[in-house]
């Protein structure tokens, strides 16, 4: 079998990431909480400021457990300082079981309190 010089590449980049399992969800989602707590899709869902530091964590908890389950998640090192979410392809939606499965129904009830 033959190997393009961009595939060999690739995967010795990925074998030098460190790849998250859900021991990691919850600093994960902290990072991600960090980093996107102004976007503004984040912004529109949670318009509030303090809501949003509050409710957006069990987002971020319920899409990284999701791209452990269905795809990859990885980071630069163990120490988490960025992270990344790949899934395969017809894997993307996500779907009413993917989200309940992934901790959808305790964000929604975190939000209705």
């Amino acid at each position: 079998m033959f190997y393009k010089k961009s595939d060999l590449i690739a995967t010795m980049m990925i074998k030098d990431l460190y790849r998250l399992n859900m021991k990691d969800v919850l600093r994960a989602a902290n990072v991600h909480t960090r980093a996107f707590h102004n976007y503004p899709l984040v912004c529109l869902m949670y318009p509030n400021n303090e809501e949003r530091k509050k409710l957006s964590p069990y987002l971020w908890r319920v899409l990284i457990r999701d791209g452990i389950r269905y795809g990859e998640v990885y980071a630069p090192t163990s120490k988490l300082e960025g992270v990344a979410k790949w899934l395969p392809p017809n894997r993307e939606h996500i779907g009413i079981w993917r989200s309940i499965r992934s901790g959808a129904l305790i964000m929604a009830m975190k939000r209705a309190n």
